[in-house]
């Protein structure tokens, strides 16, 4: 995967890139306004959407009513305050998600919900292209140009997971851009870059208990700089905000954490996790799920462990080969593994999560040009990309939805571990091979690697 460029033709990527700058620049100018047409102009004109009702209702009642906080995970009740705060279509539920996101929108929350869902829409998309300049900045370093940084973001447009969460007012934006900086730390490496990559992943954990993979990874690989700064700025925040969200809203949230295991609703196709899969096909439910391949709920519990916890030891095992310690991308790729799940291990995770997976896609294709890898390298990382970029309209189909017939159903799982198993595979032959290094730039792996 990492071999040089030959006379067969290897490198045609890089050379597309030097020789296409002006043909490249016209198609992401060409895609934006497309983009502002299809997604941007009816986002901003329909405020009633699943996601930004909810965050929006949340935000109001704290700034309203904050002693009834804790009957945000009442959901009959809830439901009313959606429907009392002008969002009449509109059915929808907080579920196992933290009280501190009712602190999301209250910077726009004293506006009517149109004028907040088009004030949220422009910040959205500002996170958005900030968070394609600072990969663009860590990653491409000096090229990292206005010319670079306008085209990724045309080519990102085309991301289905982007266009979904901001048609329903998401924040995965807003993560996609904490993400970023987090990687773009671990990427730059040293003491203080360690310390700094924790802030947003603590602020990922604040807003939406988004990034625990990530987190995961990071304690088993002993980043213990980063951990501490992530876990100490989320209690921090927490209890800043106590007094204003209150202790009950806290108990409220861990008791339907805690039955978040159980919840059946999980198992539709729309939720693209390896949990998600394991129980479309082992759990039945009369009302979400009723053509299991078998009814065995323990067997899909025992069975998403298993894939998760063979998945952590395998991320830990690419690259622990020793190669050069000055190697450039060794740093890069290892971050590209730990990140390359962050949403398919997740809980529950729609389509639009999958904006978290950009930054290792990022890491994968800034890599392949590099390398010069070969077109059968190249083949399969578009495909994972291309199964990642599935709309739900196909993977949602009742056709496919029951019996063995849902192993068509996930493909946004299969794209992830692709995803993984690509940058896993360039990891291990960086490590062996030492190919092109750069001083200075280790380390990341050194801190992780014991």
């Amino acid at each position: 995967m990492g071999e040089q460029a030959d006379r067969t033709g290897r490198g045609w990527a890089a050379r597309a890139w030097a020789r296409g700058s002006l043909p490249l620049t016209l198609v992401a100018i060409a895609a934006l306004v497309g983009f502002a047409v299809a997604v941007v102009v009816p986002a901003a004109l329909r405020p009633d959407t699943n996601g930004f009702a909810t965050y929006y209702t949340m935000s109001r009642i704290l700034l309203d009513r904050p002693a009834e906080t804790a009957r945000f995970y009442d959901d009959a009740w809830f439901q009313l305050q959606i429907d009392a705060a002008g969002f009449h279509r509109v059915v929808d539920f907080v579920g196992a998600q933290p009280p501190t996101m009712a602190l999301l929108m209250v910077p726009v929350a004293w506006l009517t919900p149109g004028r907040a869902r088009a004030v949220w829409l422009a910040c959205s998309i500002a996170f958005w292209v900030a968070g394609v300049a600072v990969l663009c900045r860590a990653l491409l370093g000096a090229r990292a140009t206005p010319h670079a940084v306008l085209v990724i973001v045309g080519l990102t447009a085309a991301f289905p997971a982007l266009r979904e969460g901001l048609a329903r007012g998401q924040v995965y934006t807003l993560l996609f851009l904490l993400l970023s900086v987090a990687v773009a730390q671990l990427v730059r490496g040293g003491v203080r870059a360690s310390w700094a990559a924790g802030v947003p992943l603590g602020a990922m954990l604040v807003v939406k208990s988004a990034g625990m993979w990530l987190l995961i990874m990071l304690v088993v690989s002993r980043r213990w700089r980063t951990v501490v700064a992530a876990v100490a700025t989320y209690v921090a925040v927490v209890l800043v905000t106590l007094p204003l969200v209150g202790l009950q809203a806290w108990g409220a949230f861990l008791h339907d954490l805690a039955q978040l295991s159980a919840a059946p609703y999980r198992y539709v196709t729309a939720y693209q996790t390896v949990g998600g899969l394991m129980g479309h096909l082992f759990s039945f439910d009369p009302t979400w799920n009723a053509h299991p391949i078998v009814a065995a709920p323990t067997f899909a519990k025992v069975a998403t462990l298993v894939v998760m916890a063979l998945t952590l030891l395998q991320s830990l095992r690419f690259g622990q080969a020793r190669g050069r310690d000055d190697h450039h991308w060794r740093g890069q790729l290892r971050v590209g593994v730990f990140s390359a799940l962050v949403v398919t291990m997740a809980p529950i995770a729609e389509g639009y999560h999958y904006l978290l997976v950009l930054p290792a896609m990022f890491i994968a294709v800034t890599w392949a040009v590099e390398a010069r890898v070969g077109r059968r390298a190249w083949s399969v990382l578009i495909v994972g990309v291309l199964l990642m970029m599935m709309p739900q309209r196909f993977y949602s189909s009742p056709s496919i939805e029951a019996g063995t017939l849902a192993l068509l159903a996930y493909p946004r799982v299969y794209g992830a571990f692709i995803l993984w198993g690509w940058l896993g595979v360039a990891l291990s032959r960086v490590v062996g091979s030492g190919a092109l290094s750069q001083p200075g730039a280790e380390r990341f792996s050194e801190d992780v690697v014991p």
